[in-house]
């Protein structure tokens, strides 16, 4: 998309996992962030979860715990890419919000 600029990837419909829904490459996304965001911990930060493929961490964030300053600051880039494309100006603006408190949750509770 970077290269090219054609954005029609977006607009593919395509199913969603172990589901008889379906919706647009777009759609895939934002859900993934509004899943995200719907598991944050006590310091608002991205909860990392459980059965990641690293052994070392799979149950680091079972039990509601285990924030990611890493995935934060991930969600929050990903978040501003988004807006770029939204094909929706109010969707784009709370995504480029979402990524600024991100953010600012990074750099108020990422640090000793």
């Amino acid at each position: 998309m970077n290269e090219t600029g054609d954005l029609s990837i977006l607009d593919e419909d395509v199913p969603y996992f172990e589901s008889d829904d379906h919706g647009t490459v777009f759609e895939h996304m934002y859900r993934g962030i509004r899943f995200l965001l719907d598991n944050r911990g006590a310091r608002n930060m991205v909860l990392w979860g459980g059965g990641d493929w690293n052994d070392g961490m799979n149950r680091i964030g079972a039990e509601g715990k285990g924030e990611s300053v890493w995935l934060t600051e991930f969600m929050a880039a990903c978040a501003e890419k988004y807006a770029r494309v939204s094909p929706d100006e109010t969707d784009a603006a709370w995504l480029n919000e979402l990524s600024d408190r991100l953010k600012y949750t990074v750099e108020t509770n990422g640090w000793d």
